[in-house]
């Protein structure tokens, strides 16, 4: 079983076996950490690591979580809040069939 060295920042080096380890991967940018607890102390660690490390972890057995950065922060907050004008005008370019065929045409070539 593969072996992994690994610092602990309260007992310095100390060595894992690829079953303590895990790996927690970003879908979106594919950044990156490891996850592991001392042996020792008990502490719990996670590591910022580059893409070679994470590969190495997960090809040697590690376990891997994909996780998604969550849709609200991907949302622009600047617009401000949604008022009554733009129900208004959303309403009005919902009556508008060329406009609605237009759009749903954008994201069906997309």
């Amino acid at each position: 079983m593969a072996r992994v060295r690994a610092t602990c920042n309260q007992c310095g080096d100390t060595e894992l076996s690829i079953d303590d380890v895990s790996v927690r991967i970003c879908r979106e940018d594919h950044d990156g950490v490891y996850l592991f607890t001392c042996p020792e102390c008990g502490l719990s660690h996670e590591k910022d690591a580059s893409r070679r490390t994470l590969d190495l972890l997960v090809a040697s057995g590690a376990e891997v979580v994909f996780w998604s950065v969550p849709m609200e922060s991907l949302i622009d907050t600047g617009l401000g809040p949604l008022t009554h004008d733009h129900l208004l005008d959303f309403h009005e370019k919902l009556q508008d069939d060329a406009l609605l065929e237009s759009a749903l045409g954008e994201l069906v070539d997309d």
